[in-house]
């Protein structure tokens, strides 16, 4: 024992010194690993941990036991699926879907006397075309007139006055059926061809109208040329 004291008693101060230096140095090194393997551990920790609770929230598939791919796949819940925003546009930036309006096709008065023709046609059941064709063959759509043929017979829709006094209408509502008024006249051969049962056999009302077969097929050739198909 003695002669270890003595031997250390002999040790100059200096070497204890930095022996004891090299000493802590050496446990703050020790110390320092420590700290960095706990560190570690506590990310593994985590790591661990996050990924348990994605485990359980997205489940792995399971794979068919044998098959050659065994790729694994997450099963997404439905809700959890990324999905594409539907592409809206604010009521202010929308642009109004178009309504196609159907129009009516308009009438167009090519004689000047086809909405006459038409509402004589509706009021005695005679169609307008064979009206409009009557007064072409008879005065080439003469309007107020006075001529008069080698027969007698009147006005634009050439009557002989005792057929005009039987079946003459007034048709411009005037108070008074006159022989020689376009609109009178227009009615009234409307009356006439539907008294000679030109309702249901125009071929029979036109004959009444003019004992002539010639005529008949005239007329009717005529208003085929604008549209009749009866």
């Amino acid at each position: 024992m003695g002669s270890w004291k003595k031997g250390f008693s002999q040790i100059p101060e200096s070497a204890i010194l930095i022996n004891i230096w090299l000493f802590m140095q050496r446990i703050a090194a020790i110390l320092a690993v420590l700290a960095i393997v706990a560190e570690i551990g506590g990310f593994g920790s985590q790591a661990l941990a996050k990924e348990e609770t994605h485990a359980s929230e997205y489940p792995i598939l399971q794979t068919v036991e044998g098959s050659e791919n065994r790729t694994l796949a997450l099963e997404f819940p439905v809700e959890k699926m990324p999905t594409k925003k539907p592409n809206i546009q604010p009521e202010d930036t929308m642009v109004p879907e178009k309504i196609e309006v159907i129009k009516e096709p308009e009438i167009i008065d090519t004689t000047g006397f086809d909405n006459t023709y038409r509402a004589a046609g509706e009021a005695y059941g005679i169609s307008w075309e064979i009206i409009s064709a009557v007064h072409l063959v008879e005065t080439g759509r003469s309007g107020d007139t006075y001529v008069s043929s080698y027969a007698g017979a009147q006005g634009p829709m050439q009557f002989l006055p005792s057929t005009f006094y039987t079946y003459g209408v007034d048709g411009d509502g005037d108070g008074v059926a006159n022989i020689n008024d376009v609109d009178d006249a227009i009615f009234s051969a409307a009356n006439y061809l539907a008294a000679c049962g030109g309702t249901y056999n125009i071929s029979q009302g036109l004959y009444g109208y003019n004992h002539s077969s010639y005529y008949v097929n005239n007329v009717i050739a005529i208003a085929q040329s604008i549209g009749y198909q009866g």
